[in-house]
This record gives structure tokens, C-alpha cells and sequence, in this order.
């Protein structure tokens, strides 16, 4: 490296140095960022102990802390609204002096509404306090003026601290009904349409049972949604901390329902829901009884509290989940019993195994587990009230037996169902267990499954199209016969000549291998003929090459626009109705059209 070139890289790095050690460290000390200054340092709410507000010259309001809660103490004393409180504290700590507009002369406080102020605040932190003044709003109405005690400056505050400063005392008061800790309670005492009634929470579920006047299964949700309300709920109204004389101007005697929260033998507090408070009806008067207080609350809030005796019932015939369910057994014309498998697959019993269907079997279970009370036609039958029902030791019977390891119950459980009568759209039915008649729509009943038949497996047999070496077909007066010679080889052996589709007729007898039923509907021999069977019926046969034979017989239409079919399964002829698009494929691809029977 030549000497010239050293020198200058030497004098580089000399600069360098100095400007890192002794420019820079100026520079940044100049224009670094500094964090604003507050106004009020001494304010952090978490240790406020106390507030005073003095407003309208000589309204006087104090609060303190006490074991994490704010209270009011005078000029009453009552819980105070937290949340406001820790809103104006929070605003009040975190203003700084940019929003400061400077030193004012005293003789220009009253042109920012501070001599008189509008609000004398003293925040007392231990024994330490701090007095700010509030004055007016800014012209824009998005500030507000303060001044600390001991300083000569006026501040610029948000408009969030206004709107947390009371006006009246009502204003930081708790609006808060009952306190949510209220709402963990195992009984519920209610004075419903002026009758007495009492809940309790049954584990291990939990859910609410009325044990008076009635012992019944208790609308679980609806309950709860009344004591979220309850907790929710906020007075809209403060009217007067002490229970009026004339309490049934106010709809309050006797009150449209009366609610108290209790655990075990205590009673938690208890609270009135009476008439409308307005024209518009939004409002209703209430009253709690500790402490008193008389007050209105928005109707919306607490809709769910205005409710009647039935409506605090489980509108649910069984209160149960379908994976819940074990086994059924169902008694009618025939009797016979659903029952889940080790495996988890469904059977049938009924006099021979059957292997269930598995989407009819949970489709039964839903229909159970959602069928809805239409009526409580009677809270309390007795044995001789039975029979006016229609409901006798004859009638049809569910029993329901459920799984213990899915209930939590210590042992089985069972629930049977007895029908009744059929009434208009409704049906007559009775738990056993229970001492209630209900109805339930004709429509629900309609759903149920009466016969064994109705819940086999729908899959009436199962062979592959490779398996398949001859189909025939008989069409009225026409017969039909086809040979397969491989994949999507088929020739017409007899009958009328037709447009052969060798492709379509793969399928058609694809089809035919997987054959399942929409529906069963009867079972016999001698169930055809009400089903447009006949001894000589339209029929499809396929021929396989380890020499088994299936055969569909086709019957009258069903109501559906498909038609009825027949089939014999393990020797006993089987009716059920068919897909329409079998039917559609065999007519289109098996048998000849007007055209082709028109050709010479």
C-alpha cells in the first residue's frame, strides 16, 4: 500500500472515531424523543383509596375502596359503579402536559368554567390527596377543561372524562340488579301467576328439576337464561331505596313473577317483576327486597323472567341424547327390541336377527330425543284419569333403555313410553315414570317405527356386475333376455329387439347389485296384492355364474312416483318401495320403446 493512501485511510478512521464518541452522543441527547410528562404522577388507580365529587356547587358525593369494590358512602350508602369510577381515574392518570394550554390569569378561569368549577374531583391515594377542577366543555365538545388545585395551568381533557362525572347520584351508582355471584345457587323459589314454585339443581349434569307444586323435569336452559338475565339485567330507573305501601298500583302485588335465588336453605335475595312503567311498555317496575329498592328495569332485558308455568318445563318428551341410547323396545301389534352391538352396529329382534339400518336407527333416535311436548294436557294423572286418554295396558309402548357410562348414571335407565288416543293433530302419551299427560303432534307420532320390518337393513342383497351371466326381463306380455360376455359386453339373446346400450346396461345391473330400498313397508307373502303385486308381476332376474338368482318384482306406483318392489330375502318375500331411478334405468335400458317396437 503506498504511504499517501495509509494517511488518508489513518485520518478517515481518526474522524470517524470522534464523530461516534463525541458529535453523535450530542445529536441524539438533542432531538431524542421524550415521553410526555404527566400531569397528575402521584394518580394510579389501582391504589386510589377514595374520591370525592363535589358538583353543582353543593352536591356532595364520596366513594372509597374496600376489598377490591368501590362503595358509595354518602350521601348514601350503596355499591358504586366500578367501571365508571375506573374509567375517570384511568383518563385523569394518563393526561400529560401536551394538551396543556399554558399559565391563565385567576381573572381567567371563569371564561373556562372554573371559578365556580362545575366539578371539584379529590382523589385520595392513602392520605394523600389531590383536587382537580373541571370546567366546560370545549366549542368543539371534544374536551373538557381541568385545572390541578396547585397550579395556575389549564389542561385539555377527553370528553371520556365528562361523560364519567355524575349529575345526579344515580349516576355512579351499581345499576346491577343482583350481583353475578348470585346466579351459583342450587334452588330457585318463584311466585309464578301468584303459585308458589320451587326448583333445585340435580347433578351430575346438572340439571333443574320443580319439586313444587309439581315434581316434573325442568326447561334446564330456560332456567339458566332466567338467572343470566337476572345477573345481567341493570336498573334503568332508581325510584326509591325503600318498598312502597301501594305495591299493587305498580303490578308488584301480586307481581308477575316473583324470583329468588337460594342455596341449600338460604335465600340469597329475592326480587318482584310488576306492570308496564311506561305508555310503550319497554319498562316494568321491580322491586328487591335486600336492600330495598324500588326500581324499573327494560323489559327486553329480563323477557325471559316473564314466563308461565309451562313454559319452566323441559319441553322435551326425553331429555336424553341419542348416543345415549342402549336399546329399544317397542311393544304395538308386534313386539320386538333394537339393540346396539358390542361393535356398535344396530340389530333387530324380533323372533329372527335382523341386522338394522343404520341411518333409519339414528334417524329414530333423533325423532325420540327432539320430540316436543305439543300440550301438558294434565299435571297430574292418576291411574283412573288413564283411560280417558286412551292410554290402557294395551297401548303402544316405548321403552327406552339408555347406556349408564354416557348417562353418569350409577345404574341402567330406562324410560317407557305409553300412547294414547289420536286426537285432531295430537296424540296422547304418558312417561311411566312421571305423573303428567302430554300430547305430541300426529306428525311426530307418524315418524315413529311400529313394525320390525320398517327398521332392517334396506340393502335387500349385494353381488358385483363381474359376477353376472344372464339377466331376463319380464315386461307385461314381453320377455326380455340378456348375456353378459364381459365388461361392457352384453348381446340380447330373445325378445323383442331393442337399441342395445351396452354401457347403460353395465350400470342398470350395477345398480340392481347394490339394490336399497327407500323404505320397507310390509313383510309376507300375503302382503302383495296391497301393493299391486301380482302372481305374474313385471319382473327383473339376474343369473350369476355360481348359479344364484335374484329376482325384483315391480308392483303399483307409490305415492312418491316410484314404484313398489318385491324380493326374497332368506325365503321370506320382503315389499318395499324403490328407488325411482332403478325403476327408470330397467324401463329405459331393458326393455324396448315405442320406436324400437315400432321397427320392422
Amino acid at each position: 500500500m503506498r504511504p499517501k493512501t495509509a494517511l488518508i485511510l489513518l485520518a478517515s478512521a481518526i474522524l470517524m472515531a470522534g464523530f461516534v464518541f463525541q458529535i453523535e452522543p450530542r445529536l441524539a441527547a438533542k432531538y431524542r424523543v421524550r415521553t410526555p410528562q404527566r400531569v397528575f404522577p402521584e394518580i394510579t388507580p389501582e391504589i386510589v383509596s377514595s374520591v370525592r365529587v363535589i358538583f353543582n356547587l353543593t352536591n356532595e358525593l364520596n366513594v372509597i375502596r374496600s376489598n377490591g369494590s368501590w362503595y358509595i358512602t354518602e350521601p348514601i350508602s350503596y355499591p358504586a359503579a366500578a367501571e365508571t369510577i375506573e374509567t375517570l381515574l384511568r383518563v385523569l392518570a394518563e393526561l400529560d402536559f401536551t394538551a396543556s394550554i399554558g399559565e391563565i390569569k385567576s381573572e381567567q378561569l371563569p371564561e373556562f368554567g372554573l371559578q365556580p368549577p362545575k366539578y371539584t374531583l379529590t382523589i385520595n391515594v392513602g392520605s394523600l390527596g389531590k383536587t382537580i377542577y373541571v370546567g366546560n366543555q370545549t366549542p368543539f365538545q371534544d374536551k373538557v377543561y381541568i385545572q390541578p388545585s396547585d397550579k395556575n395551568i389549564v389542561i385539555l381533557a377527553s370528553q371520556i372524562l365528562s361523560k364519567c362525572l355524575p349529575t345526579t347520584i344515580d349516576d355512579w351508582r351499581d345499576r346491577s340488579i343482583f350481583l353475578a355471584r348470585e346466579i351459583q345457587c342450587n334452588r330457585l323459589l318463584l311466585l309464578v301467576d301468584n303459585t308458589p314454585v320451587e326448583l333445585e339443581l340435580h347433578p351430575p349434569l346438572p340439571r333443574w328439576r320443580i319439586v313444587k307444586p309439581i315434581n316434573a323435569r325442568a326447561n334446564t336452559s330456560k332456567v339458566n337464561r332466567m338467572l343470566e338475565q337476572i345477573a345481567s339485567a341493570r336498573v334503568k330507573k332508581f325510584i326509591a331505596d325503600s318498598i312502597p305501601n301501594n305495591l299493587e298500583d305498580y303490578g308488584l302485588l301480586p307481581p308477575k313473577i316473583e324470583i329468588a335465588p337460594a342455596i341449600d336453605s338460604n335465600v340469597i335475595n329475592k326480587i318482584r317483576l310488576g306492570g308496564p312503567a311506561n305508555e310503550t311498555g319497554d319498562e316494568i317496575y321491580a322491586l328487591r327486597e335486600s336492600p330495598p329498592l324500588f326500581f324499573t328495569v327494560a323489559t327486553y332485558d329480563v323477557q325471559d323472567c316473564l314466563t308461565k308455568m309451562d313454559a319452566l318445563r323441559d319441553p322435551r318428551l326425553i331429555e336424553f341424547s341419542p348416543d345415549q341410547i342402549q336399546a329399544l323396545q317397542i311393544v304395538a301389534t308386534s313386539r320386538f327390541r333394537v339393540e346396539r352391538g358390542s361393535n356398535g352396529e344396530w340389530q333387530v329382534n324380533a323372533n329372527q336377527v335382523w341386522n338394522a339400518d343404520t341411518q333409519l336407527v339414528a334417524l329414530l333416535q333423533q325423532v325420540l330425543c327432539n320430540m316436543e311436548v305439543f300440550q301438558f294436557v294434565k299435571q297430574i294423572a292418576t291411574e283412573y284419569d288413564l283411560p280417558a286418554y286412551g292410554i290402557t295396558a294395551d297401548s303402544p309402548r316405548y321403552i327406552i333403555h339408555l347406556d349408564p357410562a354416557k348417562t353418569g348414571q350409577p345404574n341402567p335407565t330406562s324410560i317407557e313410553l305409553q300412547f294414547g288416543k289420536i286426537e285432531g293433530n295430537r296424540v296422547f302419551v304418558r312417561r311411566t315414570d312421571e305423573t303428567s299427560i302430554y300430547a305430541i303432534r300426529l306428525a311426530d307420532y307418524n315418524r315413529l317405527a311400529w313394525a320390525p320390518f320398517q327398521l332392517r337393513d334396506r340393502r335387500a342383497w349385494s353381488f358385483n356386475v363381474d359376477q353376472v351371466s344372464r339377466v331376463t326381463v319380464k315386461e307385461g306380455p314381453r320377455n326380455y333376455e340378456f348375456l353378459r360376455l364381459g365388461t361392457n359386453n352384453w348381446v340380447q339373446n330373445s325378445g323383442p329387439r331393442i337399441q342395445i346400450n351396452p354401457f347403460a346396461i353395465e350400470e342398470t345391473i350395477y345398480r340392481l347389485g347394490e339394490l336399497t330400498m327407500v323404505a320397507w313397508v310390509a313383510i309376507g307373502k300375503e302382503s302383495l296384492p296391497q301393493f299391486g303385486i301380482s302372481d305374474d308381476p313385471d319382473a327383473v332376474t339376474v343369473e350369476t355364474k355360481d348359479g344364484k338368482t335374484y329376482r325384483l318384482a315391480f308392483g303399483g306406483p307409490t305415492p312418491y312416483g316410484s314404484l313398489y318392489g318385491a324380493v326374497e330375502i332368506e325365503g321370506t318375500i320382503w315389499i318395499g318401495e324403490l328407488p325411482r331411478a332403478i325403476c327408470e334405468f330397467v324401463k329405459t335400458y331393458l326393455t324396448a320403446s315405442e320406436s324400437d317396437l315400432s321397427r320392422p
